[in-house]
């Protein structure tokens, strides 16, 4: 049930976290880097983290797990945003960008993302295998896109992040 990330990054990132996580992790699993386990990779993010942690762009984090507080600037004010969209708000969001930019009426629209998604119960599974200091580093590292971004935490989630002693 561990096996979830492939591609590119389990042949270039895959294979380092491995070897750096896992103990006793074999010559084969090494080389294909194919099955890093959630634990392994949140490790890893916050190793970035604490190498930098101020400046996520600092530590060559790939981009699609860097904070977004730190990907978009909101971390500097002078910045002047005119909107911050989530995807799960796309398709009205789209409307003020798509006037914004001056695109006719028919472009304003963008497909619904589905909400019938496993994603919470595979977080579920996931964080209840984190140890507790794991999972406390990681709810903090967390906190400021889940307050810019307005999400909530899912109740099936609540359970496990808190009922540890993070």
């Amino acid at each position: 049930h561990d096996k979830w990330w492939y591609g590119y990054i389990q042949k270039t990132e895959g294979k380092r976290m491995i070897q750096k996580y896992r103990a006793g992790a074999g010559v084969d699993e090494i080389a294909a880097g194919a099955d890093v386990r959630f634990g392994e990779f949140v490790r890893d993010i916050l190793a970035h983290q604490e190498k930098s942690p101020d400046n996520f762009t600092a530590t060559n984090l790939n981009e699609h797990w860097n904070p977004e507080f730190y990907i978009a600037g909101l971390c500097h004010p002078w910045v002047n945003f005119d909107l911050i969209a989530r995807y799960e708000d796309l398709d009205t969001a789209s409307v003020h960008i798509f006037n914004k930019v001056g695109l006719p009426a028919q472009y304003e629209t963008f497909p619904r993302p589905s909400r019938n998604s496993s994603t919470v119960k595979r977080a579920v599974i996931e964080l209840a295998l984190l140890d507790d200091v794991l999972l406390g580093r990681l709810k903090r590292q967390l906190q400021p896109d889940m307050e810019m971004l307005g999400y909530t935490v899912p109740l099936q989630l609540q359970h496990v992040l808190n009922n540890r002693d993070t």
